[in-house]
């Protein structure tokens, strides 16, 4: 690479990814940009209840907002090797999330993936025509 060149953007290689593989390429991400040792999606079900918890450790884990335009969509939490997480780094997470969230729910549009994902129980016929 040139040194006039520059990586693409976390966000528009989110914005390629493929719907189904778009939790796959953040998790790649992370590790190479952010130094993630572990990243888990939690998306909200029906009920606004996350889906799953993560376990737990000794290391840094950052819990960080999926939303988009106030609707809440669910968390996604970030494992850090040993040692502490500075503010900008939370915050550069924190925009990450962002773009997460609305390629999440883009892909929701292409795929049935992420819904099925927050289905922890059938619907009955009329929420599931609600929703």
């Amino acid at each position: 690479m040139k040194a006039s060149e520059s990586l693409p953007s976390a966000e528009a290689l989110l914005r390629a990814a493929p719907p189904p593989a778009l939790v796959a390429i953040a998790r790649r991400l992370l590790a190479e940009r952010a130094g993630a040792e572990e990243v888990t999606l939690l998306l909200a079900d029906y009920d606004r209840a996350a889906t799953g918890v993560p376990p737990a450790a000794h290391r840094p884990l950052v819990h960080l907002p999926i939303s988009v335009r106030g609707d809440r969509m669910g968390v996604l939490s970030v494992r850090r090797p040993a040692g502490r997480v500075g503010p900008d780094t939370v915050l550069q997470l924190g925009d990450f999330a962002t773009a997460l969230g609305h390629e999440v729910a883009t892909a929701d549009r292409d795929t049935d993936l992420y819904v099925q994902a927050r289905r922890t129980r059938r619907l009955t016929l009329a929420a599931e025509m609600q929703w």
